[in-house]
Parts: C-alpha cells; sequence; structure tokens
C-alpha cells in the first residue's frame, strides 16, 4: 500500500483554500471560490496532511478520480442521517469494488465523526469539521451528492430518495474504473503505450489508477507494479536530463521536463524534487514566468489527456467538456489552441452530433423524470403526472420513459396542484420544497 493509500485511511479535517496562501505552488487556483452545480466540475475538497515541514495541501477527489464518489453530508444526532448509514452501507460492500468511494462528511468534531463511522461501520477515508454550507450547499443534513468518475457533479438528494438506483443509473451511464475489467484492461494499455512514447508522467497516472483498483496479489496487480516501478525508473533518469540541462542553460528542454514530472508526481519524493528544481528555475528572473507559462501547459496536458480518452472511448460530451475546461483556465497555453480545433472537430462530426443529442435527451428525461419524483413523494399527484407525461411525449424511447408507465399505475387521482407558473426551475424548486428537500444554490 503506497503512501497515498495510507493518508486516504486517516480521518482528515477539511482546509477550505480561502486564500492562495492556503495553497500548494502548484495547485490551481481558478476553481477556488466555486460552489458546487450540477453538470460542473465538483468543487474540490481540500485538506492538509502532515505537520511542520511535511505539510500538504491536498483535494481529497483528486484521490478517487475515475471512480463514482458518494459524499453523505451528515450529522451523528441527526434521525435522518443515522437512518442513511445502513443504505450507505450496503452500497459500500456491494458496489466498494466496483470503483464506488463513499466519503461521510460531518461539520461535527473528529471525535463524533469516529465514533459516527465505526458505529455505522463505514469504513474508508471520512472528513469531520467541515463546513458544509460552502462550497456544497448544505444547510440541513443528511444530503448526497454524486460525483462522476469524470469529477463532474452528477446531482444531489435526500439519501432515502432512491439512492441505490441513482447510483447504478450513474454507473451505466459513465461506469466507473473498476466497474468492469475491461477499463482496467484499457487504462492499463494505455500506460504501457505512454510509457513507450517516453510520456512518463501519463504512464504513472495511469499505473497508478490501475493499483488503486486491482487486488496487488492478481496477475494485472503484479504487473502494473512492475510497470510502475519502471516508470519511476524512467522519470528518475528524465529529472537527471533536466537538471542537466538546466545547468547548462538549456531552458527551452529543461522546463517543459520538470513541469510534467512537478505536475504528474505531485505527492511524491520525485514530485519534491521536481519541485526543488523548479524552485532553482523560479530563482532566475528571465525564466520564472517561462516556468509557470510551463507549469501552465503541463497541467493542461493532463486535461487534455483525459479528453483524449473520452473521445477515444466515444463520450463525446465529456471530450468537449474537457477540452473547453483547458480554454476557460488555459486560455494562454498552446493546448487551448488544439482543444478549440478538437471541439470544432467533434461538433462538426454528423454521427457524434447525432450521439450527443441523444444524451441531452436522456439527460432531460431523467430531470423531468426526477422533478415528477419530488411531486410525487409530496403528495403532488397532478404535477407528478405532468413531468411523466412530459418524458413520454417528448422522449418516449428514453430509459426513463420505460419506468414511467409503472409509476402513473401507482399514483393516486387527486384534485389539481396550485400552479407554479409553468416554469420548470419554479417547478423543481417546489417539488423540493414540498418534499422536504433544498434545492440548488
Amino acid at each position: 500500500m503506497n503512501a497515498i493509500h495510507r493518508l486516504a485511511l486517516l480521518p482528515l479535517a477539511l482546509l477550505l483554500a480561502a486564500s492562495a496562501s492556503a495553497q500548494n505552488e502548484n495547485a490551481g487556483s481558478m476553481e477556488e471560490g466555486r460552489k458546487a452545480a450540477i453538470g460542473e466540475p465538483a468543487p474540490p475538497l481540500r485538506v492538509r496532511t502532515g505537520s511542520g515541514r511535511e505539510t500538504k495541501v491536498e483535494n481529497v477527489l483528486e484521490r478517487h478520480r475515475r471512480k463514482l464518489v458518494i459524499l453523505f453530508f451528515y450529522r451523528s444526532n441527526d434521525p435522518a442521517s443515522n437512518d442513511a448509514a445502513p443504505i450507505l452501507k450496503k452500497i459500500a460492500d456491494e458496489y466498494g469494488k466496483r470503483g464506488v468511494s463513499i466519503i461521510p462528511i460531518t461539520d461535527e468534531k473528529k471525535e463524533k465523526a469516529d465514533a459516527f463511522v465505526k458505529a455505522k461501520e463505514l469504513s474508508g477515508e471520512y472528513l469531520a469539521q467541515v463546513d458544509m454550507e460552502f462550497p456544497y450547499n448544505v444547510s440541513a443534513p443528511p444530503r448526497i451528492y454524486l460525483i462522476d468518475p469524470d469529477g463532474i457533479l452528477v446531482n444531489h438528494f435526500h439519501p432515502a430518495d432512491r439512492l441505490e438506483e441513482r447510483v447504478k443509473e450513474a454507473m451505466r451511464r459513465n461506469p466507473p474504473a473498476g466497474a468492469d475489467p475491461e477499463t482496467i484492461r484499457r487504462l492499463y494499455e494505455r500506460a504501457e503505450a505512454a510509457l513507450k512514447a517516453e510520456q512518463v508522467g501519463r504512464a504513472y497516472g495511469l499505473a497508478l489508477e490501475v493499483e488503486q483498483l486491482t487486488d496487488k496479489e492478481t496477475s494485472v496487480g503484479q504487473n502494473v507494479r512492475k510497470l510502475k516501478e519502471t516508470v519511476e525508473k524512467a522519470a528518475r533518469e528524465k529529472l537527471d536530463a533536466a537538471r542537466k540541462a538546466f545547468n547548462e542553460k538549456k531552458y527551452d528542454e529543461a522546463l517543459p521536463r520538470l513541469a510534467e514530472l512537478s505536475v504528474r508526481f505531485a505527492g511524491t519524493p520525485l514530485g519534491t524534487d521536481a519541485d526543488t528544481e523548479v524552485s532553482r528555475v523560479m530563482g532566475e528572473r528571465d525564466q520564472k514566468s517561462k516556468m509557470r507559462a510551463a507549469l501552465d501547459e503541463a497541467r493542461a496536458q493532463v486535461i487534455f489527456d483525459r479528453a483524449s480518452d473520452h473521445e477515444a472511448d466515444g463520450r463525446f460530451m465529456d471530450a468537449i467538456r474537457a477540452h473547453r475546461e483547458i480554454m476557460d483556465r488555459y486560455p494562454d497555453s498552446e493546448l487551448a489552441k488544439k482543444s478549440e480545433t478538437a471541439v470544432d472537430r467533434i461538433s462538426a462530426d454528423p454521427k457524434v452530433q447525432a450521439q450527443i443529442a441523444a444524451e441531452r435527451a436522456e439527460a432531460e428525461a431523467e430531470r423531468w423524470f426526477d422533478i415528477a419524483e419530488r411531486f410525487a413523494k409530496a403528495g403532488m399527484n397532478a404535477k407528478a403526472r405532468e413531468y411523466y407525461g412530459m418524458v413520454q411525449e417528448k422522449h418516449p424511447k428514453s430509459r426513463a420513459a420505460a419506468r414511467v408507465a409503472e409509476r402513473l399505475k401507482a399514483l393516486p387521482a387527486d384534485e389539481p396542484d396550485e400552479d407554479t407558473g409553468g416554469d420548470e426551475k419554479a417547478d423543481e424548486e417546489a417539488g423540493e420544497e414540498a418534499s422536504g428537500e433544498p434545492s440548488e444554490g
């Protein structure tokens, strides 16, 4: 078990990055201050680990990339939170080895968090002493936030509201690594290909993901451990070459290598050594801005690789979203131009556009179905019928439509509900309010 795994099993207190001084030099700041919004990258959960000179600031969610993450906001003295815990344990037992991570989060002190997770048998990582209202808008726990394997917030709801069904649907839409052997095989093959292309940073990241998703005693676990050792040796050689190039003032050769190693190996001894060399470069006034640009390019490359993987796997909406993230966060990078070209190319493909339209239709049908479910739960049956009907009429071939007939049979007749003005957002908020669930934002 590597150092990151050991840290992931420790109880951690959330550190909200309210100021740049609380961040690692190599951590971007543009994502800070962002409130949680469905369909957008999940705001980071920053924690401080270690002590003294060994203190580091990490984003907990980065340790769960490629997994479906369930954030479970709770309070130990809340009856609904206690009722939800067995549901979470059941999901952990059934889906934990299939790429699902559950992170209990509370604003209570560590001692109470320790007692709660132990009593409820919620093993693994958990967070205590967290400000739950920012950035995750939780004023009345319990609350579930679902984050997909690409780090996108896909939904939030009360844990009693079809939690397992929603988890299954999220896994079907975007299978987490670990959900099936094919996903792990693809990751391993990409790691091998990246090493062959001398992309040691990308190879390391992919190998680490495979290692985290497999049992070390299996053949895949043993093979990826050997592969990771080979990658680390190659990366160390690359660092030595970068040092030499820097000493010989071959900056165009040294800076990109140092940036790649600093970004891709962050949190490892090799990454720390690379950071030391980055600091040396920063000490030279005429190279400081170039070093910063190289670091941004390296960070953008991580996202660009993710976009390329999405496209290769046929997840075109995710690919476009990743490319646009580069364009927004690193507009001056060379990769921003490549991302713009990629978005234009993907958008011009009729087959891709047909698939994207189908995915959007499915998403809209699921949203309307969810609104209908909230109204039905609140006893506002006329409104529930309206939204079930919208699913049937507008998206009759959707997966949500297949569930509507069963729901309508069980829905009792009643008088028309109070009109909310015909506005979908107002209807959604009305359904959330009536069912006792807080609305977004």
